[in-house]
């Protein structure tokens, strides 16, 4: 975890180690009854963002990096691990789920509605070491609507 001061505010920067989890659609079970088989997982993110939570939810708009660097198959030769460490992984799950799952656990925690984050970007790679980049950062107010007025005023020193 990393926090890096930035003119307009903080960069916040959290790795999560493991393999990264992704939004699971949500199921019905008997009875009827409709649950969330991400529950857990979100917890477990949520437990993470501990290290790096504000006292208050961030207010204002945020741009967001996601990197998610999942596990080579243990299949693969030690030859293939290496050819593949760092590229891109075009598998499942998909890139939305990723996002969304980072995004729900964030809500109401790290960010007050996860509507404030403006710009998003998620990138998935293949990795010896599986774990979750995220990179947080305000977006910047000259590009913000102008009818956008944030709860608590952002000190710049």
């Amino acid at each position: 975890m990393k926090r890096i001061r930035a003119m307009a505010g903080e960069i916040i920067e959290l790795i999560i180690p493991g393999q990264p989890k992704a939004q699971k659609r949500h199921r019905t079970g008997k009875g009827g009854q409709r649950y969330d088989p991400s529950k857990a997982d979100k917890g477990m993110l949520r437990r993470w963002m501990l290290k790096i939570k504000p006292a208050t939810p961030i207010d204002y708009p945020v741009i967001i990096e996601i990197d998610a660097f999942f596990q080579t198959p243990t299949s693969w030769s030690e030859a293939k691990k290496e050819r593949y460490e760092g590229k891109y992984r075009a598998k499942t799950p998909d890139s939305d789920n990723v996002e969304k799952i980072i995004f729900d656990s964030m809500n109401k925690y790290i960010v007050e509605d996860d509507k404030l984050i403006v710009d998003n970007h998620t990138r998935r790679f293949y990795s010896v070491k599986p774990c979750t980049h995220i990179r947080l950062r305000p977006a910047p107010f000259d590009s913000v609507a102008p009818e956008f007025e944030p709860k608590q005023k952002q000190i710049i020193p």
